[in-house]
């Protein structure tokens, strides 16, 4: 599903909406062919993540609706929340990383639904070593 460009587009555009509104910003997202991860960063005490992620999905789900597109989300999902302790770098490059683990890319750079709202992570340094995320 999410490997239309126009569907991510959409979404992409569901999620920034979404996100003013909730007070988020997106350090790093990457669509893959049939789920998406994001790591949001709240930017006040008034973000509330459950009324973004809420809002993102059922817009998102009545937009692939209109195009024919039916179960755009997954019936499970999992979230872990980041401390400023946790490196937030090695958490978005485990994110960009997820075509290449998948054999879709051999450079995360190359999948074209990824990216990142608050820095130009095509040109960044990813982290030395593999993030092994704590919730695997």
């Amino acid at each position: 599903m999410f490997s239309h460009g126009k569907l991510v587009e959409t979404a992409l555009d569901i999620l920034r909406a979404k996100c003013c509104s909730c007070s988020f910003n997106v350090y790093a997202y990457c669509f893959m062919p049939d789920h998406v991860h994001l790591e949001l960063v709240g930017l006040s005490g008034a973000s509330d993540l459950i009324v973004l992620l809420h809002d993102f999905k059922g817009v998102a789900t009545a937009q692939a609706r209109d195009v024919g597109i039916r179960n755009l989300w997954e019936k499970s999902s999992h979230d872990h929340i980041l401390r400023d302790k946790d490196n937030h770098n090695a958490v978005a490059w485990y994110i960009f990383n997820n075509p290449v683990r998948k054999g879709l890319v051999k450079d995360p750079r190359d999948w074209p639904y990824s990216g990142s709202w608050m820095f130009d992570w095509k040109r960044a340094v990813a982290p030395p070593g593999e993030y092994i995320p704590p919730w695997r």
